[in-house]
Formats: structure tokens, sequence, C-alpha cells
């Protein structure tokens, strides 16, 4: 009886995969076999393609790989030490060094030709690093490191933790973080994030990192023009700005705030900063809303207080 109910259960979440046709015309395209794993962590290396994860609440993982032949062949998984493992061995196929930091052109024509589908248990740990495609990843609950290059669209469900790392025009969104979150773009690339407990974020060139309510303390660096925001923050404070970029934070309790800037950037923050020091070189300018303690400002911003 408990083999009929596990293959049920297995056979219901291999019903929720995605599985793509066969492109007319074309009899390279293969549909890969559902395979199941029975682990607590999954890392995926260097994937050019799209990536798609369920998540149920217990069981193993199954996987599914579909594509053009060639691409699918060039597809590892393997298990080591509880953790899954799936690889793309044709990702140096798409680096071209002529075009070396300009992420506009990888993946082009490869994504589309490869589609992993994977079912997780929930609290399932998860790995992606260097993904050139989209993704979409259910609430896993568990800890999640994501990173994408390219012009990547992603959505991401609710999780524990998140180490969201992202290069390129793309944009990475999601839920709520219970945990800490850390978030860095290079290039124009957008992350938005629901809640977090913590957040530590990281803006190199013109990308924007949105983020809800922050429970206890951030910590923004911006190289460029970059754009931070967040609904809220209570908690230290640290705002870092070289270049034009800008921070703003739209209500809560900055204990303490402290905040550098070199250039024409700026900081508006519409909480209460305390004992806030503000530090400057150039002609970047700092809006509080209201302060208790001591104010410490050294430089030359421009600084206002009040509404």
């Amino acid at each position: 009886m408990r083999n009929r109910i596990e293959s049920f259960v297995i056979g219901a979440a291999v019903a929720a995969l995605v599985i793509l046709p066969a492109k007319a015309g074309d009899s390279n395209w293969v549909t890969g076999p559902q395979k199941s794993f029975d682990v607590s962590a999954l890392r995926i290396n260097g994937v050019v393609g799209n990536l798609k994860v369920d998540v149920r609440d217990g069981g193993p993982a199954i996987v599914q790989v579909n594509g053009l032949r060639e691409r699918v062949n060039g597809v590892s998984i393997r298990t080591s030490n509880g953790e899954l493992v799936i690889e793309d061995h044709n990702v140096n196929s798409v680096w071209d060094w002529h075009r070396w930091f300009d992420f506009s052109h990888l993946g082009e024509n490869k994504s589309s030709n490869l589609a992993i589908n994977i079912v997780l248990a929930k609290g399932t740990r998860v790995k992606v690093n260097d993904l050139i495609g989209n993704a979409v990843i259910g609430n896993t609950d568990g800890p999640m490191s994501f990173s994408a290059d390219g012009s990547t669209e992603t959505t991401i469900g609710r999780v524990s933790e998140a180490n969201i790392s992202l290069s390129g025009s793309g944009k990475v969104t999601v839920g709520d973080v219970t945990g800490a979150l850390k978030a860095d773009t290079a290039g124009s690339g957008d992350i938005r994030v629901g809640s977090a407990d913590s957040a530590k974020a990281d803006i190199a060139g013109s990308g924007s990192i949105t983020v809800g309510r922050i429970a206890h303390g951030v910590d923004v660096d911006i190289a460029g023009s970059g754009d931070f925001s967040a609904a809220s923050v209570n908690g230290p404070t640290h705002v870092d700005i070289a270049g034009s970029g800008s921070a703003n934070i739209a209500s809560g309790t900055a204990d303490p705030l402290h905040v550098d800037i070199m250039g024409s950037g700026s900081l508006a923050f519409g909480g209460m900063a305390v004992n806030p020091k503000i530090s400057a070189l150039g002609s970047g300018s700092v809006k509080i809303k209201a302060y208790r303690g001591k104010l410490d400002s050294d430089g030359m911003a421009a600084i206002k207080i009040g509404d």
C-alpha cells in the first residue's frame, strides 16, 4: 500500500511539470524521462535554458529535461552527499570574448532550446549558479542562492533566506524573505523583493534594488547611478553612495543612521533617524524627516530636516 501511495504522489507531482511539446518539424526535440532523487538540497550550475521548480510538502525530488537532443545530452544529473546536482556542459558555447561585459547576447537562440522541470519538497536548499535564461521557482521556504546573467525574467517565491545576484539587464522578483537578504546587481538589472528580516544591497551601474519592509537593519552600497528603495527600515542603517545613485527609504527608525556620499548621490529617509552621521564629498544631498540624539555632519552635502 505504501508503494502505491508513493507512486500516486510522485505521479501527481510529475503531472504538474511543464512538458514542452516537440517543435514542429524538429526531429531533434526530445522529452526526457522523469527521474526521482531522495535529496535535501539542489544545485544547478551554468544552465543555458529555462527552469521551472514546483514545490510540494514532501517526497523525493523529480527532474525532467526537455529540449534539442544535443542540448539534453549535454546536461548531467547526479547526487553528491544528499545534494542533487544538475550541470549544463554546453554553457561555454555561448561565451564570445569579443562581447565581454555585454550580457545582452547571452543565451541567444539557446535558452529556449532547453527546459529543466523540477519538483522539490518544501524546505529544500536551492542554489542556482549563473543561469542564462528564465526561471519560475515556487515557495520553497528554504535557503535560496540564485545568480543569473543576461536578460533573465525570473520569479522566486517565499524563502527563508536569500542571496540574489544579477548581471546584465534582467529582472528578478522574490517573495518574502523570513531571514537575511543579500542582493547585488551589476549592470542595469532590477531586483525586487518582498519583506526581509535584514538586508545587504550592492548596486554597481544603473540597476535597482527594491525591498518592502526590512525589520532589522540594512546596508546599502551603490557605485554608479543605481537606485535602492525600501518601504521601511528599523535598526542600523548604513548608506554608502559613490556616484549619482539614490537611496529612498519611506519610513521606519534608523538606529543609528550612517551616510557616506562621494559625488552627487542622494538619500531620502522618511522616518526617524537616531544619532545620524553624515559624511559627504561632492554635491550630494540628504533629506531626513526627523531625528533624535546628535546630528554629526562632515562635508559638503545639502542636508534637509523635516517634511
